[in-house]
C-alpha cells in the first residue's frame, strides 16, 4: 500500500490579469442575476414572498456588481497594495 497523497499545492502569486478577468466575470454574472431577480419581481404578485425575495436578491446583486466594478476600476488604475 502506498503512502497517502498530499493535497498541498505550492502557492504561487496570482496574476493581476487573472484577478481582472475574475472580476469581469463577477460583474457580468451579477448583472444577469439582477436582471433575473427584476424579472421575477415583475411577474410576482405584489407583496408576495417571491416578490420580496426577488427584491432582496436584486438589491444584493446590484450592490455586489457595483462593488466588483469599483474594485476592478481601482485595480486597473494601479491601486493594489500588499
Amino acid at each position: 500500500m502506498s503512502a497517502p497523497r498530499s493535497n498541498v499545492v505550492a502557492v504561487q502569486p496570482i496574476r493581476l490579469e487573472d484577478i481582472e478577468a475574475f472580476l469581469e466575470v463577477c460583474i457580468d454574472t451579477l448583472g444577469r442575476l439582477a436582471a433575473l431577480m427584476n424579472a421575477i419581481q415583475e411577474i410576482s404578485p405584489e407583496d408576495s414572498d417571491a416578490a420580496r425575495h426577488a427584491d432582496t436578491g436584486w438589491h444584493g446583486a446590484c450592490w455586489m456588481e457595483g462593488a466588483a466594478r469599483l474594485i476592478l476600476e481601482q485595480l486597473q488604475k494601479g491601486g493594489v497594495q500588499r
